[in-house]
């Protein structure tokens, strides 16, 4: 039995304790010469074991089966009941909890409702013959039915078979990622499996790093309900990310037929296309991208960019500007600003620059580095040059041009055995 949530982090102080046989209370030691344990004598709840155990026999025949994960996220108790109290005293937050609950879904559902344990606070049950939407608004009431008569309140996932091309033992897992989706839902929160619970579980596989996870689960969201433009736009992010870009712009085109005015998917076809080499249509959508959100900071950070490469550095610094005018956009534009100004010769503009950029992010590893230059390149303190070159090459001590720049400082300071140990750390660099 899982007695917390599996996809909860190990934590300082957590522990695990390996029970006998012997050491297991009567209520859930197996019976004599059955495979499968017996329920919990209070609640009616099987392991979470013997619970799967029990539905692989009986799913086996089914056409059709649902199964509901329900999770206690607050139980306040009946206002003016002392016997709650001495109740849950007794038998312990779950077991009060899980017996009042079963109670009620037993009075609509029959006392051969089959019920088992899962996690510290989940309870799963077994709805043969039952699809999931005809569930859901049952368990809507159920929880009403919950809360104003005991004050205990649950977030509730459906999963079905048949669903797309998933088998019956992936029915667990699915409810899983349903009663997921069914947290982040606003009341009654009951969720069922589906293109947006699917659309939840990639999101969460893909900030875990698991990008190939992560476009199986966008795929098959898409399976579920192909006008999912949220699947698709992130199924073309995955795609970029394994560097399969002609897929990945063939899908943002996709959402773009759906709904041409969809920002994201907008942005997202004009970095492809530039990763792509066609810098025309880059700006195009870069610019469209403007015009249906015209304070896009990163569309302007990236229409600055493309004209410093084309040379064109007015029409740069005047994106450049657009965008610093932001307050996301100031901690952003500062340090290509002052490359700019280093372009025209304009130290005094640099420089301000970089100060602006070290007195919002004093971590800047690029500006402290730029900085260095400066004083290096007008012949000032070579002093403040090498503690500049040497915090951002302790920040970012992979980057060649750092230590270059270390060097030069060291060199103008004379400091021979620790010049020759920064030359030596700089050949060592990949």
């Amino acid at each position: 039995m899982e007695l917390t949530d599996s996809a909860d982090p190990v934590a300082p102080g957590d522990q695990l304790k390996l029970l006998g046989r012997e050491s297991l209370s009567g209520r859930e030691a197996a019976l004599p010469g059955s495979e499968l344990g017996r329920p919990d004598s209070l609640t009616g709840l099987y392991t979470y074991k013997d619970f799967l155990s029990r539905v692989s026999v009986l799913s086996s025949g089914l056409s059709c089966f649902t199964l509901a994960l329900a999770r206690v996220t607050g139980s306040a108790g009946r206002v003016g009941d002392a016997s709650v109290d001495e109740e849950r005293a007794t038998l312990g937050d779950f077991d009060h909890e899980a017996v009042l609950a079963v109670a009620e879904l037993k009075t609509v559902f029959g006392h051969d409702l089959l019920g088992g344990r899962h996690s510290q606070s989940g309870m799963l049950f077994f709805h043969p013959n039952f699809n999931q939407q005809a569930l859901s608004s049952t368990y809507v009431e159920l929880k009403e039915r919950l809360r104003g008569e005991h004050g205990l309140d649950i977030a509730v996932g459906l999963a079905q078979y048949p669903y797309l091309d998933y088998r019956r033992t992936d029915i667990p897992d699915n409810v899983l990622k349903a009663l997921d989706y069914s947290l982040l839902l606003p009341e009654p929160r009951v969720g069922a499996f589906n293109t947006l619970a699917l659309n939840i579980s990639a999101d969460k596989l893909f900030s875990r790093g698991d990008i190939y996870g992560a476009v199986e689960e966008y795929k098959a969201a898409l399976l579920a309900d192909e006008s999912n433009i949220m699947a698709r736009n992130s199924l073309a992010i995955c795609l970029a990310k394994l560097d399969r870009l002609p897929q990945a712009r063939q899908e943002l085109e996709a959402v773009l037929v759906r709904n041409p005015k969809d920002v994201m998917a907008t942005y997202n076809l004009a970095c492809i296309c530039r990763k792509l080499g066609d810098v025309g249509l880059a700006r195009k959508y870069f610019s469209r991208t403007l015009r249906l959100n015209p304070g896009h900071v990163y569309s302007l950070i990236r229409l600055a960019q493309l004209a410093e490469q084309g040379g064109r550095f007015s029409q740069a610094v005047k994106y450049y500007q657009q965008a610093a005018s932001t307050e996301e956009g100031q901690i952003l534009t500062n340090r290509p600003l002052a490359e700019l100004a280093l372009r025209r010769n304009d130290y005094d503009k640099a420089r301000e620059y970089l100060h602006q950029a070290l007195s919002l992010d004093p971590s800047d590893a690029g500006a402290m580095h730029l900085l260095a230059r400066i004083y290096l390149d007008q012949g000032e303190d070579p002093e403040i040059a090498e503690v500049l070159a040497r915090q951002s090459v302790a920040l970012q001590p992979n980057r060649k041009l750092y230590w270059l720049e270390l060097i030069r400082a060291l060199e103008a300071r004379g400091r021979a055995e620790e010049l020759r140990e920064a030359r030596l750390r700089l050949a060592d660099l990949p």
